[in-house]
């Protein structure tokens, strides 16, 4: 009895060691809990911070475009069009001038206010630096641009606008006209056909310095405004 009685005994004392350990347990994490969930929230906070330091990002980036683009609001950017040997702004201003003429817009050297290639490390034959033309007025710029579709619409793809309409000897290549860009516009351009493509956008245009996008004939346009927009549009 003696010995069943210490068994007890050291039974009793084993369990309230385990007792007291799983309360230092629980305590521990309970301690761990609360940790985590500062952490939890602090990381919410942080992202919720992140995502207005974004957005005003976007924003400014957004005023910064804008800017760009009003400083460029009459000029075209002119792909494609092949190098010639000592280029001027005389002999550039006279493809422009063929261009409009074969469009339909007939100017002169007073509605182009300057005329140049883009700067570039070298003269790729087969990759031609764009020409920016930069109109006197606006409405210039707008009838050209629109001229450009309304030539190319309803042509097969080797009579639209091409080098051998501005009598440009050679093997006839694609002449393309669009609304100039700073760069960071260009870029966002670019990334916007690119998803145009992926998600099966059927139309993706530039408008006065807006990209825009449209899903099918009569549906809604979609301004793009940043790589923001392709974020918004996909969790749609």
């Amino acid at each position: 009895m003696a010995k069943l009685m210490s068994d007890v005994a050291e039974i009793k004392s084993q369990n309230l060691a385990i007792q007291k350990s799983n309360e230092e347990i629980i305590q521990s994490m309970s301690f761990l809990s609360l940790q985590f969930e500062d952490m939890k929230k602090e990381i919410e906070d942080l992202k919720r911070v992140r995502d207005a330091q974004q957005r005003h990002i976007d924003h400014l980036e957004r005023k910064i475009i804008d800017q760009q683009v009003k400083s460029r609001i009459s000029g075209v950017e002119i792909r494609n069009v092949p190098m010639g040997n000592a280029e001027t702004v005389s002999s550039l201003s006279k493809t422009v001038i063929k261009i409009c003429e074969t469009l339909g817009t007939p100017i002169n050297d007073s509605n182009i206010r300057d005329v140049y290639r883009l700067p570039g490390k070298s003269a790729n034959i087969n990759s031609p630096r764009p020409i920016i033309a930069e109109f006197a007025t606006v409405i210039t710029k707008q009838n050209v641009v629109s001229a450009v579709r309304s030539f190319n619409q309803g042509r097969s793809k080797d009579q639209k606008l091409n080098t051998s309409h501005v009598g440009i000897p050679g093997k006839p290549q694609p002449i393309y006209i669009a609304e100039q860009l700073p760069l960071s516009a260009r870029k966002l351009y670019h990334q916007t056909r690119e998803f145009a493509s992926k998600h099966s956008y059927k139309f993706c245009w530039v408008s006065n310095g807006n990209i825009f996008l449209r899903k099918q004939e009569g549906d809604k346009h979609i301004l793009i405004t940043s790589e923001q927009s392709f974020r918004e549009l996909e969790c749609k």
